[in-house]
Protein backbone atom coordinates (compact mmCIF):
# COMPACT_ATOMS: atom_id res chain seq x y z
CA UNK A 1 0.00 0.00 0.00
CA UNK A 2 1.31 3.39 -0.82
CA UNK A 3 1.28 6.28 1.58
CA UNK A 4 -1.37 8.04 -0.21
CA UNK A 5 -3.92 5.18 -0.68
CA UNK A 6 -3.46 4.41 3.63
CA UNK A 7 -3.80 9.00 3.84
CA UNK A 8 -7.18 8.32 2.20
CA UNK A 9 -8.70 4.51 2.70
CA UNK A 10 -7.25 3.83 6.09
CA UNK A 11 -6.93 7.31 7.82
CA UNK A 12 -9.66 9.11 6.01
CA UNK A 13 -8.39 12.30 5.27
CA UNK A 14 -9.21 13.83 2.18
CA UNK A 15 -6.15 14.93 0.30
CA UNK A 16 -5.97 17.96 -1.70
CA UNK A 17 -2.64 17.64 -3.79
CA UNK A 18 0.79 15.87 -3.20
CA UNK A 19 3.78 16.96 -5.01
CA UNK A 20 6.83 14.62 -4.22
CA UNK A 21 7.56 13.99 -0.22
CA UNK A 22 4.90 17.41 0.45
CA UNK A 23 1.44 16.17 0.53
CA UNK A 24 -1.70 18.79 1.40
CA UNK A 25 -4.58 17.28 3.03
CA UNK A 26 -8.03 18.64 4.22
CA UNK A 27 -7.91 19.15 8.22
CA UNK A 28 -10.11 17.11 10.40
CA UNK A 29 -10.36 19.15 13.28
CA UNK A 30 -12.01 22.49 11.77
CA UNK A 31 -13.87 23.28 8.85
CA UNK A 32 -11.35 23.44 6.34
CA UNK A 33 -11.67 24.83 2.86
CA UNK A 34 -7.63 25.26 1.91
CA UNK A 35 -6.10 21.74 2.87
CA UNK A 36 -4.46 23.26 5.64
CA UNK A 37 -3.02 19.83 6.63
CA UNK A 38 1.04 19.60 5.31
CA UNK A 39 2.26 16.18 5.99
CA UNK A 40 5.94 15.17 5.15
CA UNK A 41 5.71 11.69 5.56
CA UNK A 42 9.30 11.23 4.38
CA UNK A 43 10.84 13.79 7.30
CA UNK A 44 8.20 12.46 9.68
CA UNK A 45 6.56 15.94 10.10
CA UNK A 46 3.17 17.49 9.76
CA UNK A 47 1.41 20.49 11.07
CA UNK A 48 -2.29 22.00 10.36
CA UNK A 49 -1.30 26.52 9.39
CA UNK A 50 -4.89 26.42 11.52
CA UNK A 51 -3.07 25.45 14.10
CA UNK A 52 -4.83 22.48 15.06
CA UNK A 53 -2.44 19.79 15.13
CA UNK A 54 1.97 19.69 14.79
CA UNK A 55 4.33 16.84 14.76
CA UNK A 56 7.92 15.55 14.37
CA UNK A 57 9.66 12.83 14.50
CA UNK A 58 7.05 10.51 12.89
CA UNK A 59 3.61 10.51 11.64
CA UNK A 60 2.12 8.34 14.79
CA UNK A 61 1.54 11.46 16.50
CA UNK A 62 -0.94 12.24 13.87
CA UNK A 63 -2.89 8.93 13.65
CA UNK A 64 -2.90 8.56 17.85
CA UNK A 65 -4.62 11.96 18.30
CA UNK A 66 -6.80 11.10 14.62
CA UNK A 67 -7.79 8.11 16.41
CA UNK A 68 -7.89 7.49 19.75
CA UNK A 69 -8.76 3.73 19.08
CA UNK A 70 -4.82 2.92 17.98
CA UNK A 71 -6.36 1.10 15.25
CA UNK A 72 -4.92 3.48 12.62
CA UNK A 73 -1.21 3.39 14.48
CA UNK A 74 -1.30 0.09 14.69
CA UNK A 75 -2.22 -0.45 11.06
CA UNK A 76 0.45 2.09 10.20
CA UNK A 77 3.06 0.47 12.29
CA UNK A 78 2.15 -2.96 10.57
CA UNK A 79 2.29 -1.38 6.69
CA UNK A 80 4.70 1.29 7.11
CA UNK A 81 7.04 -0.29 9.92
CA UNK A 82 10.17 1.99 8.47
CA UNK A 83 8.02 5.52 8.12
CA UNK A 84 7.20 4.74 11.46
CA UNK A 85 10.78 5.20 13.08
CA UNK A 86 11.87 8.59 11.70
CA UNK A 87 13.97 9.22 8.39
CA UNK A 88 12.31 5.88 5.96
CA UNK A 89 14.92 4.59 5.75
CA UNK A 90 13.88 0.69 5.80
CA UNK A 91 16.20 -0.89 8.53
CA UNK A 92 17.37 -4.57 8.22
CA UNK A 93 17.35 -6.48 11.52
CA UNK A 94 21.13 -5.46 11.97
CA UNK A 95 20.40 -1.86 11.21
CA UNK A 96 17.60 -1.58 13.43
CA UNK A 97 18.05 0.57 16.56
CA UNK A 98 19.23 -1.95 18.73
CA UNK A 99 20.07 -1.44 22.66
CA UNK A 100 23.58 0.37 23.85
CA UNK A 101 25.05 3.32 25.35
CA UNK A 102 23.08 5.62 23.61
CA UNK A 103 20.11 3.94 24.05
CA UNK A 104 16.69 4.11 22.17
CA UNK A 105 14.81 7.09 20.30
CA UNK A 106 11.97 6.06 22.53
CA UNK A 107 9.14 8.20 21.48
CA UNK A 108 9.81 6.97 18.04
CA UNK A 109 9.40 3.27 18.53
CA UNK A 110 5.45 2.34 17.53
CA UNK A 111 3.37 1.29 20.21
CA UNK A 112 2.95 -2.02 21.58
CA UNK A 113 -0.78 -2.42 20.80
CA UNK A 114 -1.77 -5.60 20.90
CA UNK A 115 1.38 -7.14 21.85
CA UNK A 116 1.16 -10.79 22.81
CA UNK A 117 3.57 -10.47 25.88
CA UNK A 118 1.08 -7.75 27.70
CA UNK A 119 -1.61 -9.56 26.25
CA UNK A 120 -0.31 -12.96 28.30
CA UNK A 121 -0.15 -10.03 31.42
CA UNK A 122 -3.52 -9.16 31.19
CA UNK A 123 -2.54 -5.66 29.91
CA UNK A 124 -5.00 -3.25 27.78
CA UNK A 125 -4.42 -1.21 24.50
CA UNK A 126 -6.23 1.34 26.28
CA UNK A 127 -3.30 0.81 28.88
CA UNK A 128 -0.66 0.89 26.30
CA UNK A 129 -1.31 4.30 24.94
CA UNK A 130 -1.77 5.64 28.71
CA UNK A 131 1.74 4.73 29.92
CA UNK A 132 3.30 5.19 25.97
CA UNK A 133 4.30 1.51 26.02
CA UNK A 134 6.34 0.65 23.54
CA UNK A 135 7.97 -2.48 21.41
CA UNK A 136 11.13 -2.71 19.48
CA UNK A 137 10.82 -5.89 17.47
CA UNK A 138 14.77 -6.45 16.31
CA UNK A 139 15.17 -7.05 20.38
CA UNK A 140 12.03 -8.89 21.28
CA UNK A 141 11.49 -6.03 24.01
CA UNK A 142 8.61 -4.11 25.47
CA UNK A 143 10.41 -0.43 26.81
CA UNK A 144 8.75 1.81 29.51
CA UNK A 145 9.23 5.45 28.90
CA UNK A 146 10.03 6.59 32.56
CA UNK A 147 8.47 10.50 33.19
CA UNK A 148 9.67 12.57 36.49
CA UNK A 149 7.91 16.01 36.11
CA UNK A 150 6.74 15.66 32.73
CA UNK A 151 10.20 15.34 31.66
CA UNK A 152 11.78 12.23 29.66
CA UNK A 153 14.65 10.77 31.74
CA UNK A 154 15.14 7.37 30.51
CA UNK A 155 13.44 4.05 29.92
CA UNK A 156 13.03 0.51 31.59
CA UNK A 157 13.41 -2.62 28.94
CA UNK A 158 11.67 -5.53 29.41
CA UNK A 159 13.38 -8.27 27.37
CA UNK A 160 10.83 -11.06 26.58
CA UNK A 161 13.18 -13.99 24.68
CA UNK A 162 16.33 -12.86 26.61
CA UNK A 163 18.11 -12.44 29.84
CA UNK A 164 18.11 -10.20 32.12
CA UNK A 165 14.77 -9.49 32.34
CA UNK A 166 15.31 -5.95 32.77
CA UNK A 167 17.54 -3.39 31.65
CA UNK A 168 17.07 0.60 32.02
CA UNK A 169 18.69 2.88 29.78
CA UNK A 170 22.35 3.99 30.16
CA UNK A 171 22.05 6.85 33.25
CA UNK A 172 18.91 6.08 34.78
CA UNK A 173 19.69 5.66 38.71
CA UNK A 174 16.83 4.25 40.73
CA UNK A 175 17.14 5.99 43.25
CA UNK A 176 15.89 9.25 41.87
CA UNK A 177 12.54 7.65 40.85
CA UNK A 178 9.10 6.62 41.72
CA UNK A 179 7.53 4.95 38.43
CA UNK A 180 4.96 6.48 37.53
CA UNK A 181 5.35 10.05 39.21
CA UNK A 182 3.37 11.93 36.87
CA UNK A 183 0.04 9.88 36.55
CA UNK A 184 -0.41 9.19 40.44
CA UNK A 185 -3.73 10.86 41.72
CA UNK A 186 -4.80 10.48 44.86
CA UNK A 187 -7.57 12.24 47.09
CA UNK A 188 -6.67 10.98 50.58
CA UNK A 189 -2.90 10.81 50.72
CA UNK A 190 -2.49 7.16 50.41
CA UNK A 191 0.13 5.63 48.72
CA UNK A 192 0.27 2.05 47.53
CA UNK A 193 3.61 1.33 46.48
CA UNK A 194 5.03 -2.26 44.80
CA UNK A 195 8.30 -3.44 43.44
CA UNK A 196 7.59 -3.35 39.96
CA UNK A 197 6.67 -1.41 36.90
CA UNK A 198 3.81 -3.39 35.56
CA UNK A 199 2.68 -4.11 39.13
CA UNK A 200 1.81 -0.48 39.51
CA UNK A 201 0.98 -0.20 35.42
CA UNK A 202 -1.19 -3.26 35.91
CA UNK A 203 -2.87 -1.32 39.43
CA UNK A 204 -3.85 1.90 37.55
CA UNK A 205 -5.34 -0.45 34.88
CA UNK A 206 -7.86 -1.86 37.59
CA UNK A 207 -8.25 1.84 38.58
CA UNK A 208 -5.84 2.22 42.17
CA UNK A 209 -4.58 5.07 40.39
CA UNK A 210 -2.44 5.96 43.62
CA UNK A 211 -0.07 2.87 42.59
CA UNK A 212 3.73 3.19 42.54
CA UNK A 213 6.42 1.51 42.79
CA UNK A 214 10.08 1.42 43.49
CA UNK A 215 11.60 -0.27 40.58
CA UNK A 216 13.00 -2.93 43.50
CA UNK A 217 13.22 -3.97 46.53
CA UNK A 218 14.60 -1.58 49.49
CA UNK A 219 13.30 1.85 49.43
CA UNK A 220 15.86 4.46 49.38
CA UNK A 221 16.53 7.86 51.25
CA UNK A 222 15.40 9.92 47.60
CA UNK A 223 12.64 7.40 47.26
CA UNK A 224 11.25 8.26 50.65
CA UNK A 225 11.60 11.49 49.96
CA UNK A 226 9.87 11.52 46.46
CA UNK A 227 7.08 9.70 48.50
CA UNK A 228 6.60 12.71 50.91
CA UNK A 229 5.68 15.01 47.72
CA UNK A 230 2.90 12.67 47.12
CA UNK A 231 1.42 11.56 50.32
CA UNK A 232 2.00 10.41 54.22
CA UNK A 233 -0.01 7.13 54.47
CA UNK A 234 1.79 4.00 52.83
CA UNK A 235 0.46 0.61 52.14
CA UNK A 236 3.27 -1.58 51.26
CA UNK A 237 2.34 -4.03 48.72
CA UNK A 238 4.29 -7.16 49.57
CA UNK A 239 5.30 -9.96 47.50
CA UNK A 240 3.70 -13.57 48.83
CA UNK A 241 7.37 -14.81 49.48
CA UNK A 242 10.08 -14.99 52.08
CA UNK A 243 11.60 -12.22 50.07
CA UNK A 244 9.03 -9.86 49.90
CA UNK A 245 8.57 -10.22 53.96
CA UNK A 246 12.29 -9.46 54.72
CA UNK A 247 12.08 -6.32 52.12
CA UNK A 248 8.81 -4.88 53.57
CA UNK A 249 10.49 -5.25 57.43
CA UNK A 250 13.24 -3.05 55.91
CA UNK A 251 11.33 -0.83 54.03
CA UNK A 252 9.11 -0.38 57.29
CA UNK A 253 11.57 0.64 59.88
CA UNK A 254 13.06 3.17 57.54
CA UNK A 255 9.49 4.67 56.65
CA UNK A 256 8.33 4.71 59.99
CA UNK A 257 11.39 5.23 61.91
CA UNK A 258 13.55 7.84 60.16
CA UNK A 259 10.89 9.89 58.04
CA UNK A 260 7.72 9.31 59.99
CA UNK A 261 5.23 8.05 57.51
CA UNK A 262 1.96 6.01 58.87
CA UNK A 263 2.54 2.57 57.38
CA UNK A 264 0.02 -0.38 56.19
CA UNK A 265 0.53 -3.54 54.30
CA UNK A 266 -1.69 -5.39 51.87
CA UNK A 267 -0.52 -8.48 49.55
CA UNK A 268 -2.26 -9.07 45.79
CA UNK A 269 -6.01 -10.79 46.29
CA UNK A 270 -6.72 -14.79 45.92
CA UNK A 271 -3.35 -16.77 44.09
CA UNK A 272 -1.86 -13.53 42.22
CA UNK A 273 1.62 -12.99 43.61
CA UNK A 274 1.60 -9.77 43.05
CA UNK A 275 -0.19 -6.65 41.63
CA UNK A 276 1.43 -7.41 37.73
CA UNK A 277 -0.58 -10.81 38.41
CA UNK A 278 -4.02 -9.61 39.94
CA UNK A 279 -7.51 -9.02 38.11
CA UNK A 280 -9.42 -6.91 40.77
CA UNK A 281 -8.44 -4.71 43.03
CA UNK A 282 -11.55 -3.59 44.42
CA UNK A 283 -11.47 -5.18 47.94
CA UNK A 284 -7.87 -5.13 49.42
CA UNK A 285 -7.46 -6.24 52.98
CA UNK A 286 -5.25 -3.60 54.58
CA UNK A 287 -3.49 -4.40 57.79
CA UNK A 288 -1.59 -2.36 60.30
CA UNK A 289 1.82 -2.91 62.15
CA UNK A 290 -0.20 -2.47 65.63
CA UNK A 291 -3.37 -4.62 64.16
CA UNK A 292 -1.07 -7.91 63.40
CA UNK A 293 1.13 -7.45 66.77
CA UNK A 294 -2.37 -7.25 68.59
CA UNK A 295 -3.19 -10.84 67.21
CA UNK A 296 0.13 -11.85 67.74
CA UNK A 297 1.14 -12.04 64.07
CA UNK A 298 3.92 -11.01 61.46
CA UNK A 299 3.55 -10.31 58.09
CA UNK A 300 4.36 -14.02 57.19
CA UNK A 301 0.30 -13.94 58.39
CA UNK A 302 0.01 -12.07 55.14
CA UNK A 303 0.78 -14.70 52.65
CA UNK A 304 -0.22 -17.59 54.33
CA UNK A 305 -3.60 -16.26 55.56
Amino acid sequence: MEIREFLTQVAQLRISKSTGDEISAYCPWHDDQNASLAINHVKGVFHCFGGCVKGSGGLIGLFDKLDDTGKVTAKYVQVFAAEAIKGFTAPTKEEAPSYSDDGYDVMNLPLALENEYLGSRGILDETVRKFGLRYHSSDDCIVIPIMMREKLIGYIRRNISTNPKYLNSSGLTRDTIIYPFDQFESDNSTIFVCEGPFDAIKAHQLGLTNTVCTLGGTISDNQCRLLGELGRRIVLVMDKDDSGVRITENNTSKLIGKYGFWVDYTVAPGLAKDFGDATDLSNLEIYNPYQLKAINRDLTYLIRS
